[in-house]
């Protein structure tokens, strides 16, 4: 199924400060958004979007916080990641509607950036398309849990406004629930509390879960390129069992004695 990403960056002087002074968390931005493309790539068609005037205000607020040399390689890093499958939609809307996202605690209707109105625009004109918006950093503050309700505004027009909902993620363990609940036919996950519970252990930042009936080590992986995703899984000292495919089955001939994570339990 095709898949149309939105990223949206935070580049208001609150969303900048909330993030801190070490330049560490905004490559963290930077490797969740390789993230976001991998898993997504190996999910379906997709195509990002990002507004490249929210881009800049983000990186010149960037710039402030934690100097010119760190934004520089925060911003060669983006070029690279938005060099592909890519699209700047600054210059590319329709003047004649805006967008809000509403409250619905308290009716409250706030402004959404230029990036809401292409992806209103594009949910209309493609409805067997699936969207989100990845909200890189929180730049955006919404109330509902996983869900931008945004009401479409004519601003020259007496048509009434037309509301929509787009899934909304503001991290990698949202982004994958939005991925299986919307993707995955097989009802397989390893946030099932029956069958895994988290550890707190990590490899490469993923969190690694162990099998409540086997004892067995696993997490998800989606680190090669060459790869689809897919489950890596341990025996209870850490040795290398093989891997498993998105519906927990066995890969043949996966079993890789130089995988090892024993080192970390």
């Amino acid at each position: 199924m095709p898949i149309n990403a939105y990223l949206v960056f935070p580049d208001s002087d609150d969303a900048i400060l909330a993030l801190g002074e070490d330049p560490d968390q905004y490559m963290d931005l930077v490797r969740g958004i390789q993230l976001a493309k991998t898993l997504l790539r190996d999910t379906g068609d997709v195509d990002f979007y990002y507004d490249s005037t929210n881009v800049a205000r983000f990186l010149t607020n960037v710039e402030v916080i934690i100097g010119e040399t760190n934004k520089n390689e925060i911003s060669s890093n983006l070029r690279a990641l938005l060099k592909y499958r890519s699209q700047d939609i600054t210059g590319n809307l329709k003047a004649d509607y805006r967008a809000h996202y509403m409250q619905l605690l308290n009716f409250a209707f706030n402004d959404l950036p230029p990036i809401f109105v292409h992806a209103t625009e594009s949910i209309i004109e493609a409805p067997q398309t699936s969207f989100a918006i990845l909200n890189i950093g929180g730049g955006i503050e919404h109330g509902q849990r996983n869900t931008l309700f945004i009401v479409k505004d004519y601003a020259f027009s007496r048509t009434f406004p037309t509301m929509l909902k787009i899934p909304i993620v503001d991290n990698e363990k949202e982004l994958k629930y939005w991925l299986t609940s919307s993707f995955s036919q097989t009802g397989f996950s390893l946030d099932d509390a029956s069958m895994f519970e988290p550890t707190n252990k990590r490899y490469r930042n993923q969190r690694i879960y162990v099998e409540l009936q086997t004892g067995h080590y696993w997490y998800y992986d989606f680190f090669h390129r060459e790869n689809k995703q897919h489950y890596e899984v341990f025996d209870s000292i850490g040795n290398h069992l093989g891997e498993r495919d998105m519906t927990g089955q066995n890969i043949p001939n996966s079993q890789d004695n130089r995988k090892k994570i024993g080192d970390i339990l």
